[in-house]
């Protein structure tokens, strides 16, 4: 035999095993001897399943099967999860017969052809003990969900229509199938995971991989086998896909999960592996690479909101590991001297690495003598100066001048002695503020860019220069202004981009040379400037271009017709209704005002077919009326923040549009305004102009200069439209909603306004075991038996996919608030609710019920407290473990379920109004800000 391949068969891809199966059949086929297939952890039916398969295709395949080795996997919610493949490596290489080996897990496919490849070259070049292809592995979150958990087809028809994409892990350069002949060199070429890699029998003994290095056995072994090779063949023409998630992936590497990663992995191999090299001789520059790669991938698993919460309360003891492997590897392999894709991390990581690595005095310098001036450090060239970028948030006119919100890199503000914005002649310094623009790792705050507003008081009328202007050592740099926000008006993407407004009189404003023109225009001019665009977008690769154009001149073709009268558009989280925004949007509708009024929701939802039985005509997402009504839009009213996401707008999309919408952004909330959530809630996520409060508490949280409200008329005390449909019906329900964790849910899709998928990890997380043990709690489920109570467990929409992972009962509902579900009628008809820190506590206060909070000492908290503190605050008793919170629910389940005086005290206190008025109130906030801003009927 020629060629052994290892197959594991996981329980979690077995949907995909057919296609390896049919993968390694046809592989077989383009050898000259048989191939030799070691099965691991394949019981009777699949052993039967694989050999009737193999007889049918009468291949040349020998199948032979093993258990795993003890130790190889580990198992969560009594599912077996392999994560030690070293260790079933060092079982098979007693087993293997063949001159080459590789392994496959379920789903993995190879090349055609890949096999006989390797067999040719290994006849070929008999020194070469080592062939490794490309690999891809494959979208694991759309592949591995389950499309029946989501309501309805939309999703089912995203994930068919993406079944086929790959996430780029890796990074190659274009290159043929080459002989390395000095590997140490091409850090580039090495994705170092073992899959897709073949290697002589006589390199692969189960004594190397034993060597250790513990969960990174594997690792350490292609490491050291890699350095001790003077030649190694790259098969630059195949790819190996897998869906297994490798290091790389920052959502679904099983390994960021584990503590073990952060801490273990470092302080037991990463810190002594590299000092026992660096003794012997520099690093190879390969390991150094893939060093700053892992570490690399460790926090932008970690950043912002992709929090995986593993080491809270242990950060420091991380971050200074990571200083002390830093201080180990070459600073010209951290800022990436070679360009290696898989080590691309940004500058923000490399200048945070240099400040860890050096100290806080660390900055970058201009290197060379260009007229541009590159930064960087120690002679590597990171980016040009210019590239730093300002970035535009948004700007406005103000009568006759122009109002602009921006903010400065970091980076840039670390180097620069003074920034200002030329116009003309005029220099203007910006004025800065706290608005959020945080970058967190691990939860914590470790740098930001620095925010400002600046007002230019009056604009010329003849052409005039804009640029953001930066002094370093002396010397002026002209930095390119960014616009990477949805209300920066111009597009990142066109150099004709344009935006024509009024400022007293009409003007224009185009890109130039990283600026910005802007001159008193009449319409002939503005017509030239859109044909000008119409070209850029004409010969765009990219087929929405062409779509863009059509809607571009559909709008203004329908104008005059549409804006006859004023446009309020509401909308929720268009897959699910029946939040504060349809609330406002049923009022307003009865209203005699001679407004257009339409409610955003998708066809297929059950809350659409709910509201045109109502009488409604719901405005159908993802329309052309939908896209020409958005963009001409006076008003639009959210309950949840991004409005553009929502209305199928990411970054790509509204780069075709910038300069077209015009409206109001009034925020009804879908929570309370109490937690810090300024990362969400900041003035400029989504411009928004009226914010509607239900509690004085809420005023102070958004009074905070990290908001920036203060100074603005934003800010209302109205009450929230859905709390006018809280009318008591209690059916003796007990109501357990929680609110979600985002390390417990895929990442968007592509738009806000489509549910999240089903994750495969849900099940590992300690949210899932805390909650699926609470609604199975014999004790409570006997309780509610005796007094008569139902239990209700309702999903977040966002983690509404997983319910299938849950376990069931007899007497708990297990309800995902996606499709026909009412929050209303459950918060009605509930006698008591259990939550965390979700934001429907205030629904049921509100109706002055009785809430319970479960702070489960084992799941990280998903907010900050700001002006709401849950002790002194807080509606009901505080919980840190099941036992005492089913305690305390048997005591009110035996008690009627009556809210407590002191409580209710607490809501009396919270709630400024406490009547059935509030869309009444912001009804009339909106009318009279519309007169403010000149919007007439």
């Amino acid at each position: 035999m020629s060629v052994s391949l290892i197959w594991i068969l996981e329980d979690p891809f077995k949907k995909y095993r057919k296609e390896t199966m049919s993968c390694i059949l046809e592989q077989s086929k383009g050898l000259s001897e048989p191939l030799q297939l070691l099965c691991y952890g394949a019981d009777q039916s699949r052993q039967k399943e694989i050999t009737e398969a193999i007889k049918e295709a009468g291949a040349k395949v020998q199948a032979e099967f093993y258990t795993m080795p003890e130790g190889s996997f580990f198992e969560e919610a009594g599912q077996r999860h392999t994560i030690r493949p070293d260790l079933v490596y060092a079982d098979a290489a007693e087993n293997v017969s063949s001159q080459w080996v590789s392994m496959l897990y379920d789903g993995d496919s190879l090349s055609a052809g890949m096999l006989s490849e390797v067999e040719r070259h290994a006849k070929e070049h008999p020194e070469i003990r080592v062939q490794f292809s490309k690999k891809q592995p494959l979208i694991c979150f759309c592949l591995s969900r389950d499309p029946d958990t989501v309501a309805g087809s939309m999703a089912k028809n995203a994930v068919k229509a993406r079944a086929t994409s790959v996430t780029k892990v890796f990074d190659y350069p274009i290159v043929n199938t080459t002989i390395l002949t000095e590997p140490a060199k091409r850090p580039e070429l090495f994705p170092f995971i073992l899959g897709g890699t073949f290697l002589k029998k006589e390199c692969f003994t189960g004594k190397a991989l034993q060597n250790g290095a513990g969960w990174d056995s594997e690792l350490k072994f292609f490491l050291e086998l890699c350095r001790g090779e003077t030649q190694l063949l790259f098969l630059g023409d195949q790819e190996y896909k897998s869906r297994v998630a490798y290091d790389g992936d920052i959502v679904f590497y099983r390994r960021l999960y584990q503590e073990e990663f952060y801490l273990d992995s470092l302080q037991k191999f990463w810190i002594p592996y590299l000092k026992q090299l660096k003794e012997a001789g520099p690093i190879p520059e390969f390991i150094q690479y893939y060093a700053v790669f892992s570490l690399r991938n460790r926090f932008s698993g970690n950043r912002n909101n992709k929090n995986k919460h593993v080491i809270e309360g242990r950060e420091d003891a991380f971050f200074a590991l990571v200083t002390e492997e830093l201080k180990l590897l070459e600073d010209r392999v951290i800022l990436n001297e070679k360009q290696v894709g898989d080590c691309r991390i940004g500058k923000d990581l490399q200048w945070l690495f240099g400040l860890m690595k050096h100290g806080p005095s660390y900055h970058f310098t201009i290197q060379g003598d260009e007229k541009e001036g590159f930064f960087g450090d120690g002679g590597v060239r990171i980016d040009p100066v210019a590239e730093l970028r300002c970035e535009i948030q948004t700007m406005d006119p103000n009568g006759g001048g122009l109002e602009i919100d921006g903010r400065i890199d970091n980076v840039l503000f670390s180097m620069a002695e003074r920034i200002f914005l030329r116009y003309g002649d005029k220099e203007y310094e910006p004025v800065y503020n706290e608005r959020y623009a945080l970058k967190k790792y691990f939860g914590i705050s470790l740098m930001k860019d620095h925010c400002f507003h600046l007002t230019i008081p009056t604009l010329m009328p003849q052409k005039t220069e804009l640029f953001c202007i930066a002094v370093i050592g002396g010397r002026e740099y002209e930095i390119e202004f960014g616009y990477a926000s949805h209300f920066s008006r111009m597009s990142p993407n066109f150099k004709n981009s344009y935006w024509a407004f009024r400022s007293g009189s009409k003007f224009l404003m185009r890109k130039k040379r990283g600026g910005l023109v802007i001159q008193k225009a009449m319409q002939p001019r503005i017509m030239w400037q859109e044909f000008l665009l119409f070209l850029n977008m004409l010969f765009v690769q990219d087929r929405r271009a062409k779509i863009f154009i059509l809607i571009r001149a559909a709008f203004f073709v329908t104008r005059p017709f549409l804006k006859r009268r004023p446009i309020w558009l509401y909308l929720d989280k268009i897959y699910k209704g029946g939040d504060s925004a349809e609330y406002l949007y049923r009022y307003a509708s009865g209203q005699k005002d001679g407004f257009s009024h339409y409610y955003l929701i998708d066809q297929k939802t059950p809350d659409y077919k709910r509201l045109v039985a109502d009488g409604y005509k719901p405005l159908v997402r993802g329309t052309i009326l939908h896209r020409l009504i958005f963009l001409m839009a006076d008003m639009v009213v959210i309950s949840n923040s991004t409005v553009f996401s929502f209305n199928s707008f990411g970054q790509i999309n509204s780069s075709y549009i910038r300069d077209l919408p015009n409206f109001h952004c009034c925020c009804v909330q879908h929570g309370m305004s109490v937690q810090k959530i300024a990362v969400a809630q900041n003035r400029l996520r989504d411009k928004t102009e009226l914010y509607f409060c239900a509690s004085k508490y809420e005023f102070d949280n958004l009074l905070r200069p990290v908001y920036d409200y203060e100074g603005y008329d934003i800010l209302k005390l109205t009450g929230v439209p859905r709390y006018d449909g809280l009318k008591n019906r209690d059916q003796k329900q007990i109501l357990i909603s929680p609110t979600w964790r985002m390390q417990s849910a895929v990442p968007v899709r592509g738009s806000e306004g489509y549910q999240r998928d089903y994750n495969p990890l849900f099940k590992e997380s300690a949210y899932f075991k805390v909650y699926n043990s609470l609604i199975n709690d014999e004790r409570l489920i006997a309780a509610a038996k005796e007094y008569g109570y139902r239990i209700k467990y309702v999903l977040h929409p966002i983690v509404s996919a997983q319910g299938k992972d849950f376990q069931k009962n007899d007497y708990v509902d297990i309800i995902p608030s996606v499709g026909d579900m009412s929050y209303e009628k459950l918060f009605c008809e509930s006698s008591l609710m259990v939550t965390d820190f979700s934001g429907v506590q205030f629904d049921f206060a509100y109706m002055r019920k009785p809430v319970v909070y479960l702070h489960h000492s084992s799941i990280p908290e998903h907010y900050e407290e700001g002006s709401f503190f849950y002790d002194t605050m807080g509606f009901g008793e505080i919980c840190r473990d099941n036992d005492s919170l089913v305690d305390l629910l048997i005591e009110y389940m035996k008690n009627g379920c009556q809210m407590k005086d002191v409580y209710r005290q607490r809501a009396d206190d919270f709630f400024y109004y406490n009547d059935d008025h509030n869309c009444e109130r912001i009804y009339q906030e909106m009318l009279s800000f519309q007169k403010k801003v000149g919007i007439t009927t």
